[in-house]
Formats: C-alpha cells, sequence, structure tokens
C-alpha cells in the first residue's frame, strides 16, 4: 500500500494493536497519535505525519484521532494516498470523520484519489460490524435520499 512518495493513516481502536502496528511498521518512520498521548505528543506526530518525507506512516486511535485534524501531507513531504482501518468502529460517522481526516478543503487534487482499505477478516468481529456499518449507512441513505 506504501508507495515511494505516499504517505498511509493507518486507525486502530485498542492499544495494543496500535502498538503492534506501529512496531511492525518501524521500517516506514511510523508515528503515533492515541488518547493516551500528550497534546504536545500529538501535535508533534501530525506535523512530523505532515512535513517529514521520512514518516511514511502515522497510525491512530480512531477515538483519538478521528477528529479536528488534518493530515494530507504536503508535496514536499508526499502527501497521503491511502486510510487503512485495522479496526473499526460501530458507528458510520465515526468511520467517515476518520476519512475526512485526509480529503480536507484546500487539499491537493491528489485527494480526490485517497484508498480507503477496511481489514476485515471473516467470521470476526470486524466482519459483523462491517456488515452493521453497510446497513446503518443504507438507512442513512435511503433517509436522506
Amino acid at each position: 500500500v506504501i508507495d515511494s512518495r505516499g504517505k498511509i493513516v493507518l486507525f486502530a481502536w485498542h492499544k495494543d494493536v496500535v502498538t503492534a502496528l506501529l512496531s511492525g511498521l518501524q521500517e516506514f518512520n511510523p508515528v503515533r497519535f492515541t488518547g493516551s498521548d500528550s497534546q504536545v505528543a500529538r501535535q508533534a506526530s501530525v506535523d512530523a505525519f505532515q512535513v517529514d518525507e521520512t514518516v511514511k506512516v502515522i497510525v491512530l486511535n480512531l477515538e483519538a484521532g478521528g477528529v479536528g485534524i488534518t493530515l494530507t501531507g504536503s508535496e514536499e513531504a508526499g502527501f497521503c494516498t491511502s486510510v487503512v482501518f485495522s479496526e473499526l468502529d460501530w458507528r458510520p460517522s465515526i468511520m467517515q470523520q476518520a476519512e475526512r481526516r485526509v480529503a480536507r478543503l484546500g487539499a491537493d487534487e491528489s485527494a480526490e484519489h485517497i484508498l480507503v482499505h477496511h481489514v476485515v477478516l471473516d467470521g470476526s468481529l470486524d466482519a459483523t460490524i462491517s456488515n452493521r456499518l453497510i446497513d446503518k449507512q443504507d438507512v442513512i441513505d435511503r433517509a436522506i435520499n
């Protein structure tokens, strides 16, 4: 998923999953953004992701990092090309808000071509959540239209 210039925003729910992802992705110089990190540490991670070309991945807790921050990357450091959900939330609005950390107003036109990946194993809780998300989004779409 990681190309030579692209960056990845990787969401997880559980702290142990965040830790495992950070450990497994060391070659991409990942930074973290979780609820247990200080505001200063969180901002340092966002800044590094945005401007440091060696930082290819930011791993965020879905709750802490899913709203209120911009993670587009930059021309100098490379733009974000993918969002990966290693774990899912039951609420479609949380998932959509998290995706929008990358596709922001004023972002480069490459923001129109961001791939969103949901890592879901057959028979897992995330498979159940994924099916519920699809059902919920269908109800929302029908209500709005």
